[in-house]
């Protein structure tokens, strides 16, 4: 008889430790959206890019790593961008979106360091990535951007703030418009005097 082969089904085949910590962080990230109530069509981008690079690091283990992390670091960038333009609207704090730029920094730094590593071996590579989900030291990328969302946010409180209103008439505008109105009845008055006085002269 030849010798049994043991037989990893793929439920039980070890995941990278990057796949642990993207999983992570769209459950946290997902929590804090709902917390702070952001409005389901901008927090929505947001839950399906970090679900689909924790997807595609998934998929990569178990059947090949191209395209697959190719499309997880592509999502985790399309969350960034995400989290940038809701900062620059001042719907998230600086604080929570530094610290998100951290995290998702650190997840692409794993997954290019599963691109350089066998497949078989990526259950020991190592990633340790710092726990916390919020702190107050803003990110590298955090530093670079941040004049650019400044300005951005002062450009849409001005926009907000400069609403168009219905025009107003000026005094002068108003003051002509009833001297105009004075005349025009003034006139009618005096066409129907002078009818009156026309009508009654025939009559006599």
């Amino acid at each position: 008889m030849g010798q049994i082969t043991e037989h990893v089904t793929y439920s039980e085949k070890p995941l990278p430790a990057v796949y642990a910590a993207a999983l992570e962080f769209h459950l946290l990230i997902q929590a804090h959206l709902d917390k702070v109530e952001v409005r389901a069509a901008q927090a929505g981008p947001i839950n399906r890019a970090t679900e689909r690079a924790c997807e595609q690091i998934f998929l990569a283990s178990h059947s090949g790593p191209k395209p697959h992390l190719r499309t997880a670091k592509k999502a985790l960038l399309k969350c960034m961008h995400a989290l940038q333009v809701l900062r620059a609207h001042g719907t998230l704090t600086v604080q929570f979106c530094s610290e998100s730029e951290r995290r998702i920094d650190q997840l692409l730094i794993g997954i290019d360091q599963l691109e350089g590593t066998a497949t078989h071996s990526w259950p020991e590579q190592p990633f340790s990535p710092q726990p916390a989900l919020l702190t107050d030291e803003p990110s590298v990328s955090s530093k670079r951007i941040e004049p650019i969302l400044e300005r951005v946010s002062k450009a849409i409180a001005l926009h907000a703030r400069a609403k168009p209103r219905a025009a107003r008439p000026s005094a002068r505008a108003l003051t002509t418009t009833r001297m105009g109105l004075t005349t025009v009845a003034q006139r009618r008055r005096q066409a129907e005097s002078v009818r009156t006085e026309t009508d009654a002269a025939r009559r006599s």
